[in-house]
């Protein structure tokens, strides 16, 4: 396994706390309300220009969309990612690792903040919101990264911080790794049977050269 495709939004970059705020920024600007905790939800993981246009329609939706858009703009230097991510990104890198980016995000964005990271000479591809026509859980933009990279799903690891992840991870034919150091919840990811659940970003180290500890049936170091 020498390929690991990464979730970047709660998982490499801390950045849900902003995500939110301009969610709930562009609700209040055009729709006059704040979001429900239930609307939050139901957006985590997905692309939001999608949902939104399924929501309100496209004149609307996107309206919306441009309202919370500019807020996160306007602050999208306070990204930071996760402590221990970048080390853990350049050792697999140093390691002889393929990485790549699998995020719902709109891929200049996610270049964009790769950029302010520091981070994006550390990724061989970039899959965003617009190379694919289906989204996670569906396993099209996984495997459309697999193709990029000449290598085949079983030689690749899954990252994220949803069960959507973990669940197009299977459907494309990889092992998949629970991230907790950040936006993952413990029950509902190991509800889907990731390969192991790291709480940690060195935890995904011990899981690729072999600690058997990290298995998912052991659970979470």
């Amino acid at each position: 396994m020498r390929t690991v495709l990464w979730d970047l939004d709660g998982t490499i970059l801390d950045s849900e706390g902003l995500a939110k705020d301009g969610t709930r920024h562009g609700f209040l600007e055009i729709l006059g309300r704040a979001p429900t905790a239930d609307e939050f939800a139901r957006l985590v993981g997905r692309p939001v220009r999608l949902v939104y246009r399924a929501w309100f329609g496209d004149e609307l939706g996107q309206q919306v969309l441009d309202a919370g858009s500019k807020h996160y703009d306007a602050h999208v230097e306070e990204i930071v990612s996760y402590e221990g991510v970048h080390t853990v990104l350049q050792e697999l890198k140093r390691l002889g690792y393929r990485q790549g980016i699998v995020s719902s995000k709109r891929r200049e964005k996610i270049v964009r903040e790769l950029v302010l990271n520091g981070m994006e000479a550390l990724f061989d591809t970039v899959v965003g919101q617009q190379d694919t026509d289906m989204h996670k859980p569906y396993p099209d933009p996984l495997l459309l990264a697999v193709t990029r990279l000449g290598v085949t799903a079983r030689d690749c690891v899954y990252i994220g911080d949803q069960p959507s992840d973990m669940e197009a991870a299977r459907a494309a034919g990889m092992q998949s790794i629970a991230a907790l150091w950040g936006e993952g919840d413990m029950a509902r990811l190991r509800a889907v049977n990731p390969a192991c659940c790291a709480r940690k970003p060195d935890d995904v180290l011990d899981f690729l050269l072999g600690d058997s500890t990290m298995t998912a049936s052991k659970g979470a170091l």
